[in-house]
């Protein structure tokens, strides 16, 4: 008896779910780290002072990278990207008070305890949008696109190390790509809380 090919069709795919089904079944879950070790993401707010009159203030988010390497004594290297937007306030002898807006994305680097809590230092690098053109003190940027480089040192504590506070500075400029660029430096106090 020859069968048609619309029920070979069906039995083929009764058996694939059949077999799938089994395999899901005894596949054992992917492994997970401990809460306390797993990257969690944070939302920061942070205020800093520059050169001159300027001063600046910025909220976020830190996007955890599941990238993490062991290093020696306990510690470990990871990374996150910072979301940000910020608002920047400064004097201009043309324009009196002056303000701009600022949107970055920030890749940073960390070392610091494997554990929850610890003392940490990071360096990152990112892109910055300041609009309108930076002024401040006499000196102008020279583009609203702009680099920004950090280096910091903070401190985690809490429940799964859920807070930080660090102490950041940080170095924007267009990297000469266009002229004048005076570049502005900032000192920041940052206290981040993680969202999960």
């Amino acid at each position: 008896m020859h069968r048609r090919p619309q029920q070979h069709f069906g039995n083929g795919l009764a058996l694939l779910a059949l077999a799938f089904s089994a395999g899901a079944r005894a596949a054992p879950p992917p492994a997970q780290p401990p809460a306390a070790d797993r990257p969690q993401a944070a939302a920061f707010a942070q205020l800093g002072a520059g050169s001159g009159r300027a001063r600046a203030a910025a909220v976020g988010v830190s996007w955890p990278w599941a990238w993490r390497r062991p290093m020696h004594g306990g510690y470990e290297l990871s990374a996150y990207t910072d979301f940000a937007l910020g608002r920047w306030w400064g004097r201009s002898p043309v324009a009196g008070s002056t303000q701009a807006n600022r949107i970055g994305v920030t890749p940073t680097l960390r070392w610091g305890p494997s554990g929850a809590a610890g003392w940490f230092v990071e360096a990152g690098i990112g892109a910055n949008y300041v609009t309108p053109l930076w002024r401040n003190d006499g000196k102008r940027f020279g583009s609203r696109f702009n680099f920004g480089e950090h280096l910091g040192v903070g401190l985690r504590w809490g429940p799964r190390g859920s807070h930080e506070v660090s102490l950041r500075v940080e170095h924007l400029s267009n990297a000469g790509l266009r002229r004048p660029n005076p570049g502005e430096n900032f000192a920041q106090l940052r206290w981040s809380v993680a969202l999960d």
